[in-house]
């Protein structure tokens, strides 16, 4: 993948995400957002999308984990650890 189509997924995906943070009780937002990619590129862009979000992940879990010390996959350990004890949301 060429960095131009790395930094147009990862756009999507900051586009979904921002779109779920402007209403965290709601995900109305961020699902007319997903829809416009739809519309707008196919399957090609919500699979698109689904990359960026992927990628996202793999650049949070890993910015974390240098933060704070641990390694991504620590990270990703705790993020199981805290969704399995459902206080995920409180934090």
């Amino acid at each position: 993948m060429d960095a131009d189509t790395r930094k147009r997924n990862l756009a999507m995906a900051i586009e979904i995400l921002t779109a779920m943070y402007a209403d965290p009780s709601s995900t109305d937002f961020a699902l007319e957002r997903i829809e416009e990619i739809e519309e707008g590129r196919g399957k090609q862009g919500l699979m698109e999308a689904f990359s960026g979000l992927i990628e996202l992940a793999v650049y949070g879990a890993a910015e974390l984990g240098r933060l704070t010390g641990r390694t991504p996959l620590e990270v990703l350990q705790n993020f199981a650890l805290n969704i399995q004890a459902e206080d995920w949301r409180e934090s």
